[in-house]
């Protein structure tokens, strides 16, 4: 791609700045895939309104949409040998902008229809993530590879403010502005006049006729997750038998791809795979779950919402900024991972101490505005940067290659993304499930405080009535009693939030400890004495 029929003088710029602007033209492509793949979820709240849904069926079209880019990524290397990696970015480009419009323009379709449309973006966003990074020469390609670790956290910022400046403020405005990214990319990619050859990626040959079994288990999977729950779990049939075929299909599926896999690169590497999931998981658990924290709690719009989310992203830029400086483009092992995953840990001690100590019951706030005061962008802007650094320093380490041992890498490299969207496919499923299970667990406990706490539950009540009183509210005491038993839902929310970090916490810390434990195996491994060659 390094040829170009492009006039230089046209641009204004000198001759390298406009070089790496050309060769990096399929980045544009890659990094609007990228936001897609979290940005529109800022205005799901509206869209369940809208549409009469609970939290766990609107985020299913998330869900649906991650599972479609994992299962793009195991087939897209099978399509590149046939069809050619620059009109795979092409054709995913379209994908992701007719998916989109889809989405954004039929607002009353039915939900498989909605879902559908999720697909066809997601076929798209996981075409372009696999293809386009192959599209840059040689030397750019390590210029591309922050897309993944700072762009999921940034889409809910980007296409907030885009909808928000636009005036989109109905729930379609993101999946809207998806479909402007896709025509930028698209059009960007196809103004390059000579598309470069991508060679053929190496350690994917053989049978792709695991990939139905894979497609007929992960679909399972997802309604188990987002509707388990809401039916009764086992107790409901349709929840039993999705169950009973996703189990089957995902064990035909690896009794048929066994023979071609790298077992010994996949045992050596599944620390490595089992971190990229639990980093996905993070990432993207932690950029939807401020989108139900911020329409749920606090009753933000969407913009507002996405301030919740954007010191995830800068978190993570900064982690990437910082890794780059320290190791110097070498990875950063499980020494770096050990380090993430204790400030990731801090972040969420620091959320879990700021959501249980924070002033709930400020009567001004309740009784004005009536709502319920909760920890917002600034108190919560320290703690979530922490845990963008650590999720974004997890990544980094375990995804970045080392000089040492090349081949097991390069065989183990094309798992990782479909590791960090398996991980955040299944954040987004246990998010939802956390929320039901959570809410009705925390609420039996919130509902009987006036018998566990009476005196403390009387006073609140007699504060209520007099300051509804003193600033001429009729009518007070209903009024207080009204508000009291709205603040047992709102108090029921907050505890489960509380709890959400508490549980991040703690996993971390656990797996701070095995990835210390491996930084010590690692180092003594390799400074082992190694025998002198002839």
């Amino acid at each position: 791609m390094a040829r170009t029929t492009e006039r230089e003088a046209r641009s204004g710029m000198s001759p390298p700045v406009w070089q790496a602007f050309l060769e990096l033209r399929p980045t544009f492509a890659l990094a609007a895939a990228w936001l897609t793949t979290a940005g529109h979820t800022m205005n799901f709240r509206e869209m369940d309104a809208a549409r009469g849904w609970v939290t766990a069926v609107g985020y299913s079209l998330h869900t649906i949409y991650l599972v479609a880019i994992i299962l793009t990524l195991l087939t897209a290397p099978h399509l590149a040998r046939r069809i050619g990696g620059y009109w795979l970015v092409v054709g995913g480009m379209l994908s992701l902008l007719v998916g989109s419009a889809v989405n954004g323009l039929l607002l009353h379709a039915p939900g498989g229809v909605l879902e559908f449309g999720r697909v066809l973006a997601g076929i798209g966003s996981g075409l372009v993530i696999h293809e386009a990074p192959r599209l840059n020469p040689p030397h750019r390609r390590a210029h591309v590879a922050w897309a993944g670790i700072v762009l999921p956290a940034m889409g809910p910022v980007v296409l907030a403010y885009a909808t928000y400046l636009y005036g989109w403020h109905s729930w379609e405005g993101g999946f809207l502005f998806e479909g402007v990214l896709a025509v930028f990319g698209l059009a960007m990619v196809l103004s390059i006049s000579d598309p470069p050859f991508t060679e053929r990626e190496p350690g994917r040959a053989g049978s792709w006729a695991y990939l139905p079994f894979v497609a007929l288990g992960a679909i399972s999977a997802w309604y188990v997750m987002h509707w388990g729950q809401l039916h009764g779990w086992l107790e409901s049939p349709d929840i039993a038998v999705a169950l009973l075929i996703g189990v089957l299909a995902f064990n035909v599926a690896l009794w048929t791809v066994w023979p071609y896999l790298d077992v010994a690169a996949l045992r050596t590497g599944f620390p490595r795979i089992a971190l990229v999931v639990y980093g996905g998981f993070v990432q993207y658990f932690n950029v939807s779950d401020m989108g139900v924290y911020g329409g749920l709690l606090v009753n933000f719009g969407p913009w507002m919402r996405s301030w919740l989310v954007w010191s995830l992203s800068v978190g993570a830029a900064t982690a990437l900024a910082a890794g780059r400086i320290v190791w110097r483009g070498r990875s950063p092992g499980y020494g770096g991972a050990t380090f993430g995953l204790l400030v990731l840990a801090a972040g969420m001690a620091l959320s879990h101490h700021r959501t249980l100590n924070w002033p709930f019951w400020s009567v001004l706030n309740t009784v004005e505005f009536n709502w319920f005061a909760a920890p917002q962008h600034w108190q919560l802007a320290a703690p979530r940067f922490l845990m963008g650094f650590g999720s974004g320093l997890l990544l980094l380490s375990m995804t970045a290659d080392s000089v040492r041992d090349l081949p097991s890498q390069a065989a183990l490299r094309p798992f990782l993304a479909v590791a960090q969207f398996t991980g955040g496919a299944l954040g987004i499923g246990a998010l939802v499930t956390i929320l039901l299970v959570g809410h009705s667990f925390e609420y039996s406990y919130t509902s009987d405080r006036g018998y566990i706490q009476a005196a403390e539950q009387a006073d609140r009540r007699q504060w209520l009535i007099d300051t509804l009183t003193t600033t001429g509210h009729g009518a007070a005491e209903q009024q207080s009693d009204s508000l009291l038993f709205r603040a047992v839902n709102y108090e029921a929310d907050n505890l489960v939030f509380a709890r959400i970090y508490g549980g991040f916490c703690a996993s971390s810390l656990t797996l701070a400890a095995f990835c210390l434990a491996g930084w010590f195996v690692e180092r003594r491994r390799w400074e082992e004495p190694r025998p002198n060659g002839p």
